[in-house]
């Protein structure tokens, strides 16, 4: 699946992005903080392809 995203990070997620780890990390935060974009924007600027694996049991509650 490709996509493109014109968006741009507030403050808040631009500097969460900024600080990721290099190698593994987990971003914890509140509704509506922009986790996915802190995410997309990781992933372009290490230009790596990733898989995301999340138990089914997790994303019912």
């Amino acid at each position: 699946m490709w996509c493109r995203s014109t968006g741009r990070l507030r403050p808040d997620p631009k500097r969460a992005a900024a600080v990721a780890g290099e190698d593994r990390g987990v971003l914890c935060a509140a509704t509506a903080f922009d986790k996915t974009g802190v995410a997309a924007a990781v992933i372009a600027r290490r230009g790596v392809n990733i898989v995301i694996l999340v138990h089914r049991a997790d994303l019912l509650h």
